[in-house]
């Protein structure tokens, strides 16, 4: 069992989904503390310049200038030059940074990332999402190390573990008996982890060329939604902001809404997507399958804007879990006509009020932002 450092991850309008944290291997740090030192030895005596502008898209390495010090980085989103989202691969934090702040110039490209990714093993978000206060619980109970023991194989995009406190207490259970929204255990996943003693070998893993299915032109399908609570015009619903999209649009989703079909469905997209091809012609309001960064599982999704299409990336508008992010067009494929069946249960709300001037938008937007993950009562017009 190894000794690591687990990194506070910064909330950010990126929504996180069943979720993953960066840590640091404690045997690591000195040698982390050296690459430091040197990036912020080597470009405050040789700050890089701007002199050629940077046309910044997510995927591309980059070089941070962030509070005096100089970090490996690496970009996640791009929103406009002065709103782009980046990730300091070895501090393990994520930023809204602007493009004056990014560099091309790197150093030790040959180093791998010194934050590594996992996930907490068998601990679920019964909302679908960590809340905020689900983090700051967790970075309640490990303040600053933690001891790891991984749970399955390593040869994963975000491998499982169970976390330990310096006690030997299972960081995984205390949180899930501190946070009401995050469970041990789940009747979903019984037929996948029926008994944890059990040791699965690996079997050897043959390439197949995979044939697409008999492709159906969904050009005019659309995703139906969820009906929304009865007397939702009549009085209050509470509901939970799971996303923030602009200043006066915000997604809403049921509170506890657990959907036995959907778990079943997402398992069909992931057996299956291999076989779809890839979308072409890529216009707003699409349907269509995307992978999400974070676990690599593939999801429903929408085409949201395709201002990054010459970059070879679009964004995306995840159906079932309400947020925004940026994929490879490689990445965009098409949806099988029996995944519209299931009804998606996020709504696009805009919310009712007017600006007096522009010079309040950035004040409003920063104060939206603070609802994402909480439960609000909402009066639908």
């Amino acid at each position: 069992m190894s000794q690591m450092r687990l990194i506070p991850e910064y909330l950010s309008r990126i929504r996180r989904r069943p979720t993953s944290h960066r840590m640091r291997d404690e045997d690591l740090q000195p040698v982390y503390k050296d690459l430091e030192a040197n990036l912020k030895q080597y470009f405050d005596e040789n700050k890089p310049s701007h002199k050629k502008k940077t046309q910044w898209c997510p995927g591309q390495i980059c070089t941070i200038s962030h509070n005096g010090y100089w970090y490996r980085g690496k970009i996640m989103k791009v929103d406009s030059p002065d709103e782009i989202l980046a990730i300091m691969i070895d501090f393990g934090s994520d930023h809204v940074l602007t493009s004056k702040q990014l560099y091309r110039e790197i150093l030790y490209p040959e180093i791998p990332a010194f934050a590594s990714r996992i996930k907490l093993d068998r601990v679920f978000a019964k909302s679908g999402t960590w809340l905020s206060s689900d983090y700051e619980t967790l970075l309640g109970i490990v303040t600053e190390y933690s001891k790891v023991k991984i749970k399955g194989p390593l040869n994963v995009p975000i491998p499982a573990a169970e976390l330990y406190t310096q006690t030997g207490q299972s960081v995984n259970q205390l949180i899930v008996n501190l946070c009401p929204n995050l469970s041990r255990c789940t009747n979903l996943d019984s037929e996948d982890h029926e008994d944890d003693s059990v040791v699965i070998e690996k079997e050897e893993v043959l390439s197949l060329d995979i044939e697409p299915d008999t492709q159906v032109d969904i050009t005019d399908f659309e995703f139906k939604m969820e009906p929304l609570p009865e007397n939702a015009f009549k009085e209050k619903t509470l509901m939970s902001i799971v996303g923030v999209l602009s200043y006066n649009k915000v997604v809403l989703k049921q509170p506890n809404d657990i959907s036995s079909e959907l778990y079943l469905l997402s398992k069909k997209i992931q057996r299956d997507y291999p076989k779809q091809p890839v979308m072409e012609n890529v216009k707003v309001g699409m349907p269509c399958i995307c992978p999400y960064a974070e676990d690599g599982v593939w999801y429903r999704a929408r085409i949201h804007n395709i201002d990054g299409l010459e970059c070879g990336y679009v964004f995306v508008f995840f159906v079932d879990f309400g947020n925004v992010e940026s994929v490879s067009t490689e990445d965009v494929k098409m949806m099988k006509p029996e995944w519209f069946d299931l009804p998606v249960s996020c709504y696009i709300a805009t919310v009712n009020f007017e600006l007096k001037t522009d010079n309040h938008l950035e004040h409003v937007f920063q104060h939206m932002k603070k609802l994402f993950g909480k439960n609000k009562w909402v009066e639908f017009v």
